[in-house]
């Protein structure tokens, strides 16, 4: 469930991938550890992964995280 706030396509679109079809995120947020879930938390903290930005931008909770239920 995406909170639809002032955001543009773009990073809806790029949020809604990282929720749902990134193999990494999908993964480290179902399991709640292990190997996936280590690099996604790593990703939090270096910024490098645009969909992990966006998913956290739309949010408001960090790639590894569950979404808050609405």
């Amino acid at each position: 469930m995406m909170a639809e706030g002032n955001f543009d396509e773009k990073t809806l679109k790029r949020a809604q991938f990282c929720e749902s079809k990134c193999p990494a995120c999908v993964k480290g947020r179902e399991k709640g550890s292990g190997l996936y879930y280590s690099v996604v938390k790593l990703e939090s903290k270096l910024h490098f992964c645009p969909w992990c930005r966006a998913y956290e931008k739309v949010h408001g909770v960090p790639a590894y995280e569950n979404p808050p239920q609405a």
